[in-house]
C-alpha cells in the first residue's frame, strides 16, 4: 500500500490558540484537530465536553506550549438534563477562554463558537473561527431547544470571523442562516494515512464485512444484520464484525441472536484509533449504512467512516445519504456500490463486492487512490493558510 509522504506543517500563528469542543468516543475531526496542532507545535489550549449521549465523565481542559502537553484538568461532571449540561458547558467554555489571551478561538459547534463571540466581545481574543462538523434542520425534539439552537447557529453564522465547513452542502446551509459566503471554506474530513498499517495480501480477508459505528438507530446497522443473514445463504464463508458501541448495542446483539447468525457475526466494541488502522486494511468491504430520514446529520457532514474504509482500501457500501456516496458510485472509477436504505439493495451490493474478486479489486485501487487526497495535515495546512489570511 503506497502511502505519499507526510506534508510538512503550514507556519505556527505567533498568538497561541484556543479550541472548544463537544466529543464522544468516537475519533472525527476534534481529534485530528488535536494531534495536528500538537504535532505542529502549536501554543494551544484545548477543551473538551462530552456530549450527553457519551459514557465520557466530564469536561477535560489540556494546556500545550510547542506542542508539548504542560498541564491537564478535569474540570466538571456531566450535569442532570441535556439542556443543564449544554448551558454548563458554554459557561465553562466561557470561563477557560478567559484565562490567558489568544489570536483565535475555534469552536466546534455553535455553543463553543458562542463563547468565542464573547471572548471576542472581552478582548480575550481575537478572532473566531466556527469549526462546522456537523448540521441538520431539526437539531432537537423539544421545540424551545431546537428554537434556541438554530437562533445560536445564526448568530455564529452573522458574527464568526471564520467558518470551517465540513462539505459543502454545510457551506450552503449556513451561507442560507447568513454567513457570508467569503467566510465559509471547506474543510473537509481526512484521514492519518501515515497510521494505516501495510498488510500483506496474505492477511487480508475479503469475506469479512465490517461495520464501524457508534450505535444507533440512526446507523442503520438493524438493517445490516437483517441482510446479513441473507447474505449467509449465498456466501456462507462471510464474516460480519461490528466496531463501536452505543445506547442501541443491546438491541442489536438481541437481533443477531433472534436472526440465528451466531459465530459469523462479532460485536468488537470500541477500537482506539492506532488499533483501528491495523485491523481496518485486514478487512474485505466497510459498511456505510445511512437511514433516509430528512433530520439525519450525515446527508449534510462529511461522515469519518466512509474515508477512513476507503484510506484503509476497503471497497465501500454506502447508502445515497451522504455527499460521499457520488464519488464511491463514480461509473468511471467506482470505489464500492451506493444503494438506497433497503435490504435488497444491500445484500446485492454485498454479493457483488464478496463474490466478484476483479470488481472488489478494481474498488479497492480506486479507493487507495483517492484516498492520496485526504491527508488531514493537508487539509489542515490549507485551513491555517486561510486563516492566516484573514489575520
Amino acid at each position: 500500500m503506497n502511502r505519499s509522504a507526510k506534508s510538512p506543517a503550514a507556519p505556527r500563528p505567533s498568538r497561541p490558540v484556543f479550541v472548544c469542543a463537544h466529543v464522544s468516543e468516537v475519533y472525527g475531526p476534534v481529534q485530528a484537530l488535536r494531534q495536528y496542532l500538537q504535532e505542529s507545535g502549536f501554543d494551544f489550549r484545548f477543551l473538551t465536553h462530552p456530549f450527553p449521549y457519551t459514557g465520557l465523565e466530564g469536561s477535560l481542559r489540556e494546556d500545550f506550549r510547542g506542542g508539548r502537553l504542560v498541564g491537564a484538568q478535569k474540570l466538571r461532571r456531566r450535569s442532570p438534563g441535556q439542556g443543564r449540561q449544554f448551558l454548563a458547558n458554554l459557561a465553562s467554555s466561557l470561563w477557560q477562554g478567559l484565562g490567558r489571551r489568544t489570536g483565535w478561538t475555534i469552536g466546534i459547534g455553535n455553543l463553543n463558537a458562542l463563547a468565542g463571540l464573547a471572548l471576542r466581545a472581552l478582548g480575550r481574543t481575537e478572532r473566531v473561527c466556527y469549526y462546522v462538523i456537523d448540521h441538520t434542520p431539526r437539531r432537537f425534539a423539544n421545540p424551545v431547544l431546537d428554537f434556541l439552537y438554530r437562533w445560536v447557529d445564526g448568530i455564529c453564522c452573522r458574527h464568526c470571523d471564520l467558518l470551517w465547513c465540513l462539505s459543502d452542502r454545510i457551506r450552503q446551509a449556513k451561507q442560507e442562516r447568513g454567513a457570508p459566503a467569503n467566510r465559509c471554506v471547506l474543510v473537509p474530513v481526512g484521514a492519518r494515512l501515515q497510521d494505516v498499517a501495510r498488510v500483506p495480501a496474505s492477511r487480508r480477508r475479503p469475506q469479512v464485512l465490517v461495520a464501524m459505528s457508534h450505535l444507533t438507530r440512526e446507523k442503520g446497522i438493524q438493517l445490516v444484520l437483517e441482510s446479513f443473514s441473507r447474505i449467509l445463504k449465498k456466501a456462507p464463508r462471510a464474516r460480519l464484525e461490528i466496531v463501536g458501541t452505543g445506547p442501541y448495542e443491546g438491541e442489536l446483539r438481541r437481533q443477531a441472536r433472534d436472526l440465528g447468525l451466531g459465530g459469523s457475526v462479532a460485536f468488537l466494541g470500541l477500537m482506539d484509533h492506532a488499533r483501528l488502522f491495523r485491523y481496518l486494511p485486514t478487512c474485505g468491504v466497510g459498511l456505510a449504512t445511512y437511514t433516509e430520514d430528512s433530520d439525519n446529520i450525515a446527508y449534510f457532514a462529511d461522515p469519518t467512516k466512509p474515508k477512513e474504509y476507503l484510506a484503509c482500501g476497503l471497497p465501500v457500501v454506502v447508502t445515497r445519504v451522504p455527499w460521499i456516496w457520488e464519488a464511491v458510485a463514480d461509473p468511471k472509477a467506482p470505489m464500492g456500490v451506493a444503494i438506497g436504505y433497503r435490504r435488497e439493495d444491500l445484500v446485492e451490493a454485498c454479493l457483488k463486492l464478496l463474490k466478484r474478486p476483479a470488481f472488489h479489486r478494481r474498488c479497492r485501487s480506486n479507493a487507495l487512490r483517492f484516498a492520496q487526497e485526504l491527508d488531514w495535515t493537508s487539509i489542515f495546512n490549507r485551513a491555517f493558510d486561510e486563516m492566516r489570511a484573514r489575520e
